[in-house]
């Protein structure tokens, strides 16, 4: 992630020389890059998406996600490119909370793709309401819910569609390697917050040592508010209950016909960005 003109200033003492600005901005840039998980090339993968992707195609057929489309196609494509070579290795996604519902949906669909491709078995998907309140005891309902099932799991993807701080996510992280259970994670997008990522801003929000830790298991498609966009404005269907349950409830407020719209743009979506990893007939 780039430092802005105006970051820099910010950053600068009000009396430097030219030679020790360069040195400042270097540093503050290594630092803040240093916090996030590696990437495949920009260049590359962007060339990549242009050359495989109708990109108006895939925009006059979505029905429903009309909101910065562009750039939710690019994140959706960015991270099936960023997760390509571990997709065929996936037994099971928890889906983490009710915002990555649609997020896991479109990542079942494309690597059951590549799964069929090579003849293999589909993945579950399970649908957890983290993030509560309550956190002691919705923890504590999360744990037995994975003790239950970990031998069922195999090799997990944790996906949800937005990562700011890591608190929330890097909870059912440290569920999962009590139980000794492989996993990696996924999110649409993550945080641009400077205050979150630059690790040499002595107000900072982050916990550096969770963004380090995060690093060697996070696969992630945007940087941005983008993911936390999609959720927002798409119809779900599902929500919180208001008892301490491990998995979300029907949201009766949110109209059928609607929900059924947004699934048919998730499958249409999974369906032209699989192109990416799936062989030519």
């Amino acid at each position: 992630m780039k430092i802005s003109p105006e970051q820099i200033d910010q950053s600068l003492p009000a009396k430097i020389n030219t030679k020790e600005a360069v040195g400042l901005v270097e540093e503050k840039q290594e630092e803040t890059d240093s916090i996030l998980p590696p990437r495949c090339d920009d260049d590359a993968a962007n060339k990549r998406i242009d050359k495989v992707l109708d990109m108006d195609y895939i925009v006059d057929n979505l029905k429903v996600f009309s909101y910065s489309v562009k750039e939710l196609i690019r994140s959706f494509a960015r991270l099936v490119i960023e997760l390509e070579d571990k997709i065929p290795f996936y037994d099971t996604i928890i889906s983490d909370d009710v915002g990555g519902r649609l997020v896991s949906l479109f990542l079942k669909r494309v690597i059951d793709k590549k799964k069929a491709e090579l003849n293999e078995k589909s993945t579950s998907v399970f649908f957890i309401a983290s993030g509560r309140k309550d956190g002691r005891k919705n923890n504590e309902v999360i744990n037995n819910f994975i003790i239950e099932n970990k031998k069922i799991f195999g090799r997990v993807l944790v996906v949800t569609e937005y990562i700011e701080t890591g608190f929330s996510i890097k909870s059912i992280a440290d569920k999962l390697e009590e139980q000794n259970i492989e996993f990696d994670i996924a999110a649409l997008s993550i945080s641009p917050d400077n205050n979150y990522l630059d690790s040499s801003d002595p107000d900072s929000n982050i916990d550096h040592d969770l963004w380090r830790y995060l690093k060697k298991k996070l696969k992630y498609g945007g940087m941005g508010y983008v993911g936390y966009s999609f959720s927002k404005r798409s119809p779900l269907g599902i929500k919180k209950d208001d008892n301490i349950n491990v998995h979300p409830i029907k949201n009766k407020e949110i109209n059928q016909s609607s929900i059924n719209m947004a699934r048919r743009d998730i499958e249409f979506l999974a369906d032209e960005i699989s192109k990416l990893i799936l062989e030519k007939k």
